[in-house]
């Protein structure tokens, strides 16, 4: 889904980089298969730093059926989302297998983000991540006949 270019593969590495340096020092947190991490709607101001593992990201639609918007593998980060300031996640996080995470606060990615002179290249990822799943979501409404006032 995220759109591969030798750009966005180099920033992902450079990302990967950083944040190892910055978590070398906290202990990986371990999460059993198809354990949440956490939920829709749950309060969290936390960015995950995957380890070891698969995590998917899911929304369920009001008729109850489930929507994988991404899966993240190890090296990857998700819930970045919280940097938006609404506090609740909006989407629910799921070990697909067991799972070896770290934690880091919005505060202290960004601070990386600044250091390391990423903040540019985040801005791009987070952007091509957004368009992708808004391409997901299009696919699926695709099928779906277009409301029209009346």
């Amino acid at each position: 889904m995220f759109q591969q270019t030798l750009q966005s593969e180099m920033f992902k590495q450079q990302l990967r980089d950083s944040l190892r340096r910055e978590t070398s020092g906290l202990r990986a947190i371990k999460i059993a298969k198809h354990t949440n991490i956490y939920n829709c709607g749950e309060k969290g101001a936390t960015v995950y730093f995957i380890e070891s593992g698969q995590v998917k990201l899911v929304t369920v639609s009001v008729e109850g059926k489930e929507c994988i918007l991404a899966i993240y593998a190890a090296g990857d980060v998700f819930g970045e989302m919280c940097i938006a300031g609404s506090g609740e996640r909006m989407e629910t996080a799921t070990a697909m297998e067991k799972t070896e995470l770290k934690l880091i606060p919005c505060a202290t990615l960004f601070a990386r983000l600044s250091n390391d002179s990423l903040l540019e290249g985040f801005a791009r990822y987070l952007a091509a991540r957004i368009a992708d799943q808004t391409q997901v979501i299009s696919n699926l409404v695709g099928d779906y006949p277009i409301a029209t006032g009346a």
